[in-house]
């Protein structure tokens, strides 16, 4: 069987936060490896579906839906991602921009994403600023 991201959190986890309690393993990380720990497991409950051909049953636990997940945010990055090359120029060199905030700051600006995108993004000329609000606004 291969391994997956989801076995790995759940036998590390524990471990990491007890070796971390110092600095890394601050409550927001602690938080989510909490609900990366729970994802689609019994904890949350699930659903059970029949199949109309063979009748055969099975169920399917819920996600646990967070950003980090990448379990949860693959299918979000992949529709991100197709979204996001609809709006490429041919011939055009594109880079990713990165900003580290605050916590503050990032709670602000994950809350009022249109808001804070001009901001950020500085200089952009007018046409690429305008791309670029449209793009923060769909995700």
């Amino acid at each position: 069987e291969k391994l997956t991201v989801a076995q790995l959190i759940r036998t590390g986890s524990e471990r990491y936060v007890r070796q971390h309690q110092d600095g890394a393993a601050t409550p927001h990380v602690q938080n989510v490896l909490a609900k990366l720990n729970v994802c689609r497991t019994q904890t949350l409950g699930g659903r059970w579906y029949q199949c109309d051909a063979c009748q055969e049953i099975t169920k399917i636990y819920n996600s646990c839906g967070d950003r980090h997940c990448p379990g949860c945010s693959g299918a979000k990055r992949h529709a991100w991602s197709e979204r996001a090359e609809t709006l490429l120029l041919p011939g055009v060199q594109y880079y990713q921009v990165v900003f580290t905030l605050p916590q503050i700051l990032s709670e602000m600006a994950l809350a009022n994403r249109p808001e804070m995108a001009d901001p950020l993004l500085g200089k952009l000329s007018t046409k690429h600023s305008a791309r670029s609000r449209a793009m923060i606004q769909r995700q």
